[in-house]
């Protein structure tokens, strides 16, 4: 099948779609718009003209559905509770005709829940309801996608009372979608709160599908989504998710129910009155996977419950995110969080650049990805560019500590190899706020012991650029943990963990800080360039180590920071010293960053850097000489020896981060 012209744009990796299988080989049903024989779905010639007469014929029959390029209106939902499949982008002109030789660009295939075909774009945030200069969604066949300036993307403001509620409502089975688009359903009430339903307890599988301009109910509440996938899993490959209010909700009812996105473009997503998940809504323990996956220009600009609300996505189980993009978000308003994490997270390679969070919430202290709830996460090789982060709601007691970037609530969280630049983060006047790039904060009982513990590692790291204001009263810094950590930290045992390695941290004004944390907390620091650090404010515990530590009151820490040509972005920086020292090789174990170090407790040699209690005499599968964990640049950081990018002689480079 012809798939990448089909989508709203090129797909990051090419998905191949061999399905060789002739028509004649199953008892399929023809949907064709023009045809003009017998109207029963034997052959194209004698194909059916009407969508709800095929999925009846089929529902009898194998369940299979093979669709003419066409539109076909949809007057009410298709409520099956059995094995289904429909395969679009057909010319319908050979009964020879294959799956393979399937064209949706060239043919395409629509299933459409505006009756009166009248959908446009509108800008909510604007205030432009009902504008009749709004641009159209469909001009025929042809896909317009919405423009890129505009805010709030869906035909809600419009009368929308023509519009179908529901495409399918399967209760039984698989379904299979695949070379179709999708358009102009909505869900009506509280029961009745999507566009589109699947609890067959199977698999929901799209491939290559357009799913645009679809909503969910316009009636309030939590559970307004443009997909519900319930009890099932949920499986999409090279499809365009555009224009949708609301996300795509997922529960699982057992482990083996797994939602994945691959290939996938989320964009102009709108999300309203206190709901989550813009992409994604990850319910329970619901395992979320994206790989090569675009999110952009998805918005959160009505939201009314500080504490669910998120842009992009809220994945309350394990999440994976590889080599994707999340570009041009925007939260506004009264919303909280832009990401909602609360289970486990591995994020490798992915970008994250020109993301803006506006917001007066009080509980919001993440600006791109909030990690909440006891679970480890890690942050690999990744890229945070140009996003910015305001907070306006001025409350002396607010007690938050806020981040343009990433926050760690709770659990750990290990940042390596990674290049955070030019983000910025203002938050108002008040003692206890605190402005950086990165940040962890843990909770306490009001006795004083750890409620939820919070350990941060930033491993091969570079901070370059990055600005972030508190207010007189408060405290700014690229790494920060805030007071609520600080009260009690006086007492070594279960204190969170700061530790940082190999890494340059270097904001842009002449009194910026490396790092910023509480008094009386004493950070771990190894081979780094920390700006405006002083190391003598801290006592050293007996756990405690601080080695080869550069600030600006040493002549020759030279972090002076320079860009490398002929690579991409994320590999552009350099940081360069005069006095160079050999970074410390890293070892990684269930995404915790470990080092040997027999200088403070020779007994226990091997330091976890997200929880400085955790010290072993051995960790199983590693030794001294390995294995390493790989450098930004995928080679082994060799232990004494000038191989590796990150490692020269003691007057070379420091460091070569992402």
């Amino acid at each position: 099948m012809k798939l990448a012209k089909f989508l709203l744009t090129p797909p990051i990796v090419a998905i191949s779609v061999s399905l060789s299988i002739a028509l004649g080989a199953q008892a399929a049903v023809r949907l064709k718009a023009d045809a003009t024989g017998l109207n029963d779905g034997t052959s194209w010639a004698n194909a059916f003209t009407n969508a709800h007469d095929a999925v009846a014929a089929a529902i009898e029959g194998d369940g299979i559905v093979y669709a003419a390029g066409g539109k076909y209106v949809c007057t009410n939902k298709f409520a099956i509770a059995r094995d289904f499949a429909i395969y679009g982008g057909f010319a319908g002109a050979s009964e020879s005709e294959t799956l393979d030789d399937r064209d949706p660009a060239a043919h395409p295939t629509v299933f459409t829940g505006d009756v009166a075909g009248d959908d446009y774009w509108v800008n909510r945030l604007i205030g432009a309801t009902k504008d009749s200069n709004g641009t159209a969604i469909w001009n025929g066949l042809e896909f317009i996608p919405p423009p890129d300036e505009v805010i709030y993307s869906r035909p809600a403001d419009k009368d929308f009372s023509d519009n179908t509620d529901i495409f399918f409502d399967q209760t039984a089975g698989d379904l299979t979608l695949d070379g179709v688009a999708i358009t102009g359903f909505k869900g009506v009430n509280a029961t009745d709160d999507t566009a589109f339903r699947f609890s067959g307890g199977g698999t929901l599988t799209m491939n290559g599908v357009r799913y645009v301009g679809n909503a969910g109910a316009l009636s309030g509440g939590k559970k307004l989504y443009a997909i519900r996938v319930i009890g099932s899993t949920f499986v999409a490959k090279g499809c365009a998710f555009v224009g949708n209010a609301q996300g795509i909700y997922v529960k699982p009812a057992a482990a083996a129910h797994t939602t994945s996105a691959e290939n996938c473009t989320f964009s102009h997503a709108y999300v309203h009155d206190g709901c989550a998940g813009a992409v994604f809504m990850a319910s329970a323990s619901a395992s979320l996977t994206l790989t090569d996956c675009t999110i952009r220009r998805c918005y959160y600009v009505d939201g009314q419950n500080t504490y669910n609300g998120a842009t992009l996505l809220r994945s309350m189980g394990p999440l994976m995110m590889t080599r994707c993009a999340v570009e041009d978000n925007r939260l506004t308003v009264n919303a909280d969080r832009m990401a909602y994490i609360e289970g486990s997270a591995t994020i490798t390679d992915c970008v994250f650049r020109r993301n803006i969070r506006n917001s007066n919430a009080l509980t919001a202290p993440s600006g791109v990805l909030g990690f909440y709830g006891q679970s480890a996460r890690i942050i690999n090789g990744c890229l945070f560019e140009d996003n910015e982060y305001t907070s306006t709601k001025a409350d002396a007691s607010g007690n938050y500590c806020t981040a343009s970037c990433v926050m760690s609530h709770w659990g750990t969280l290990s940042v390596l190899n990674t290049t955070f630049r030019n983000n910025s983060v203002t938050c108002p006047e008040g003692s206890e706020n605190y402005a950086c790039t990165v940040g962890c904060q843990s909770w306490y009982n009001a006795g004083g012991s750890i409620l939820y513990y919070a350990g941060l590692a930033v491993v091969n790291c570079i901070f370059d650029g990055n600005t972030a204001t508190a207010g007189s009263a408060g405290k700014s810094g690229e790494i920060a943990c805030n007071d609520r950590t600080a009260e009690y930290c006086a007492a070594k045992n279960g204190t969170p963990t700061v530790a940082i390695a190999n890494t340059v941290a270097w904001p842009a004004a002449t009194d910026g800080q490396g790092v910023v944390l509480p008094a009386g907390f004493v950070p771990e620091v190894v081979n780094s360039a920390l700006k405006n650090f002083d190391a003598t404010d801290y006592e050293l515990g007996t756990q405690d180590f601080m080695e080869n530590v550069y600030t600006v009151a040493n002549p020759l820490e030279g972090a002076v920071l320079v860009e490398k040509e002929g690579c991409a972005p994320q590999l552009k920086l350099a940081a360069q010293s005069p006095l160079a020292r050999k970074g410390r090789p890293i070892y990684l174990k269930d995404k915790a960053p470990y080092i040997y170090w027999d200088s403070t407790e020779t007994d226990k040699p091997w330091y976890n850097l997200v929880d400085k209690s955790m010290k072993a005499k051995a960790i199983s599968g590693f030794t001294k000489d390995g294995p390493y964990a790989a450098d930004a640049f995928g080679a082994d950081r060799k232990a004494h020896s000038a191989l590796g990018p990150l490692n020269t002689d003691p007057l070379g480079m420091l460091m070569l981060v992402r």
